[in-house]
C-alpha cells in the first residue's frame, strides 16, 4: 500500500508564503511610514520652535538641533533611493521589465502614503 503524495512548491508559495509576505510587508510599511511621518512632523515642530523661540540663542539651538538630528535622516533617505535605484537598474539590465526611476519613486510614495491608506481601509472594513 503506497500513497502517492506530491507537494506542490507553487501551491505552497501561492497559498502560504505570498499572503504571509503581503501582510508582513503591510505591517512593516505601516510602522515605517508612521515613523517617517513622525520624523517629518518633528522637523516641522523644530522649524516652528526656531522661529518663535523667546531668545536668539534658543532659536539658534533649535535650528542646530534640527540639522544635527536630520542630516543622518536625509543622508539615509538619499542613500536608500540610490541603492534601490542601482538594484533596479541592474535588474533591468539583466532583462527584467522594470523602470528604475518609476520603481524607486513608487516605493518612496508607498512608504509615505501607503500606511495611511492601509489604516484607512482597515478602519473602514471593521465598521
Amino acid at each position: 500500500m503506497s500513497t502517492n503524495t506530491t507537494i506542490s512548491v507553487t501551491g505552497i508559495s501561492k497559498n502560504i508564503v505570498t499572503p504571509f509576505l503581503k501582510y508582513a510587508f503591510n505591517i512593516i510599511s505601516i510602522i515605517g511610514g508612521i515613523a517617517l511621518w513622525m520624523l517629518i512632523i518633528y522637523g516641522v515642530i523644530k522649524v516652528i520652535e526656531s522661529k518663535i523661540g523667546p531668545t536668539g540663542w534658543y532659536r539658534a539651538t533649535a535650528l542646530t538641533n534640527l540639522f544635527e538630528n536630520f542630516k543622518r535622516f536625509i543622508i539615509s533617505i538619499v542613500l536608500f533611493y540610490i541603492t534601490v535605484y542601482v538594484i533596479a537598474y541592474i535588474m533591468s539590465s539583466m532583462g527584467a521589465n522594470i523602470s528604475p526611476t518609476e520603481f524607486v519613486t513608487s516605493l518612496l510614495v508607498n512608504m509615505l502614503f501607503k500606511p495611511f491608506i492601509t489604516l484607512y481601509k482597515l478602519v473602514i472594513s471593521t465598521r
